[in-house]
Formats: C-alpha cells, structure tokens, sequence
C-alpha cells in the first residue's frame, strides 16, 4: 500500500513538471509574439502612424475616401496624412483614428 501511495505521488510530480515545463513554453512564446508585436509598432514610434494606418486600410479593405469620411475631413488631408513625413493630424483626429483603427495613433509621436 505504502509503495502505490509513492507510486502515484512521484506520477503527480512528474506530471505537474510536465505541466510546467509547457506553461513555460507557452508563456515564453505567448511573451515573444506580444514584443514582436509591440516593437513592431511602438520602438522607435516615429513616423510610424502612417504605416500603421496603411496596412489597416489595405487589411480592411478600406479606401483613404472612406477614413476620410469616418474622421469628418477630406481624402486628400487623409492622403496627406499617410505620406510618409506629411502632415500632422490634429490631437482629436488622431484620437479619433485611434478609435476606428484601435492603432495607437493617437500619440503625436507616432507621426514625427
């Protein structure tokens, strides 16, 4: 009786090791897709607000046209916005591209 007992005692701990060497794996790698993530959007954030919207517009299958519309100004002021080195949108614009796109840029270091 007293060897089952160890028996099935030594089975738990190595399935808990077992278990936490996977938790540490995934944890690990859950780690390095958020910072591959988030470097990627926000180390070195200068100038990257126009990319960022971009991409959202091409993922989105949207037209500068229609941001325009959604943020109250012209597509050209929205084109204008997405060269890289244009300009600046105003501090509630970006606010409000921020909330369309849920990118963060709302920061106006995102765009110089």
């Amino acid at each position: 009786m007293r060897s089952s007992v160890c028996s099935l005692l030594v089975g738990v701990a190595r399935c808990d090791d077992l278990y936490l060497r996977h938790a540490d794996t995934l944890r690990n790698t859950i780690l390095h897709l958020a910072l591959s993530f988030f470097s990627r959007y926000t180390c070195g954030m200068s100038n990257k607000a126009p990319q960022m919207l971009r991409d959202w517009l091409a993922e989105q299958e949207r037209s500068a046209s229609w941001l325009g519309r959604q943020v109250s100004v012209a597509p050209s002021t929205v084109k204008r916005w997405l060269d890289d080195g244009g300009t600046v949108p105003t501090r509630d614009k970006r606010r409000r591209l921020s909330e369309i796109t849920g990118l963060p840029v709302a920061n106006e270091d995102a765009w110089i």
